[in-house]
């Protein structure tokens, strides 16, 4: 409560902490991506739940709206165009829960990927011909067109096998660096994100 002294602050959001199993995707969510975009000034979103808001921020951003099924993203977006100030403070966590069968996880999954998109399509163009700077406009970008991540993994799985029939299983000469490359490329930063995640919660 003590950072809504300034005026300026619409939001603040804490970090999840789920009870009911180890979280390695929201860990590095919550521990590497939240906290980066806060520390660099950069937007960040309201994630449902563990935050609190300013009432003046909701009400002159548009207040919620029903044309997304991620209000929380919506309004966020809209908030810190219209000027005000999020803050993060992943010190303190709130307990929640992760969904127990795989079919609640494919539901929330869909919800966060389609409303991602629903956001992107409302607010991306407002987002680039805004007045906020160069900075936040490449990371909005990303932040609101990662849902195309899922077509360039299928189209990548697509085009794994006929480069390795190309280029044959150990490229040779001038080409044996690629695959190194390929690999590298595809999974590194991945599992990079996941092990700072579980480092900074200090778990083995």
């Amino acid at each position: 409560m003590p950072a809504f002294t300034n005026p300026l602050v619409g939001m603040v959001q804490t970090r999840w902490d789920c009870s009911n199993r180890p979280a390695v995707f929201l860990d590095a969510h919550f521990v590497v991506e939240q906290a980066a975009r806060a520390a660099c000034g950069l937007f960040f979103n309201f994630n449902g739940t563990a935050g609190i808001w300013r009432r003046e921020a909701l009400e002159r951003a548009g207040g919620w709206s029903a044309d997304t099924v991620t209000e929380g993203l919506d309004v966020s977006y809209r908030a810190q165009m219209a000027g005000w100030l999020f803050v993060y403070l992943p010190q303190y966590s709130v307990k929640s829960e992760l969904p127990e069968k795989v079919t609640a996880f494919k539901s929330q999954q869909r919800r966060w990927t389609k409303g991602g998109a629903q956001v992107m399509r409302k607010l991306l163009l407002t987002l680039i011909t805004s007045s906020a700077s160069i900075s936040v406009k490449i990371e909005g970008f990303y932040h609101l067109t990662i849902g195309f991540v899922h077509f360039f993994l299928v189209l990548f799985s697509l085009a794994f096998v006929p480069f390795l029939i190309l280029f044959g299983p150990v490229p040779e000469g001038s080409l044996w660096f690629v695959h190194p490359i390929v690999i590298l490329g595809a999974g590194t930063s991945t599992v990079i994100f996941f092990l700072v995640g579980q480092y900074c919660r200090e778990r083995r």
